[in-house]
């Protein structure tokens, strides 16, 4: 007899692009906007000094990264105007959403993101699925990032749950990869239907 399939227990969401969109180039050419500088001058400084990486590991706090922008690229806005500046570039992809809000009916959900701390305070006051989720792996409070296997491990550890028992959505081809080798369910979002008919297929949602 073939083996049965444990049945799926968690599921895990990536944040960015997968539950909100933003636009990488159109956050630059704002940023630029502001400090008065070439979207590619402020591409290389964020690229060439890891703050994107450095934020989302937590080594770099909100304040920290308020007085970069002024010291290196000249940002003369206060510290409120900066937050917005950083964080309100998301948009809603009602779809995902209302695919969370179906699957935490049944089932223990769970964000799992590299994010930093200015843009989880803000996607937590804003966005209500934030408040659905049974808890947040989240990279700058774990001090690591996906797709180091530790992230994987660390998340199924907080929920309590076997790899084979979980399933983790997320839009960047290497992350998935990094949990299908770790022996979780794994699935590349490329939009809610195909989304929707994947989580049927594992049985997490029903008709």
């Amino acid at each position: 007899m073939p083996a049965v399939k444990p049945p799926i227990k968690v599921v895990f969401f990536d944040i960015g692009n997968v539950l909100l969109h933003f636009n990488a180039a159109d956050i630059l050419k704002e940023v630029a906007g502001v400090v008065g500088r070439h979207p590619l001058t402020v591409a290389k400084y964020l690229w060439h000094s890891h703050i994107g990486e450095d934020i989302e590991l937590g080594l770099i706090t909100g304040r920290q990264l308020f007085g970069m922008f002024q010291k290196e690229l000249g940002y003369q806005g206060d510290y409120h105007a900066f937050r917005k500046l950083w964080c309100d570039h998301f948009r809603v992809h009602r779809g995902t959403v209302s695919i969370l809000r179906r699957v935490s009916r049944t089932h223990r959900v769970y964000l799992l993101s590299n994010t930093n701390a200015l843009h989880y305070d803000f996607i937590r006051k804003e966005y209500d699925f934030a408040r659905l989720v049974h808890g947040a792996v989240l990279s700058y409070k774990l001090k690591m990032r996906k797709p180091e296997p530790r992230i994987y491990e660390a998340a199924l550890k907080m929920a309590r749950a076997k790899p084979r028992e979980s399933v983790f959505i997320d839009d960047l081809r290497e992350n998935v990869e990094a949990a299908a080798a770790m022996g979780l369910h794994a699935i590349r979002f490329v939009g809610s239907h195909d989304l929707r008919e994947r989580l049927t297929e594992l049985g997490v949602l029903r008709g």
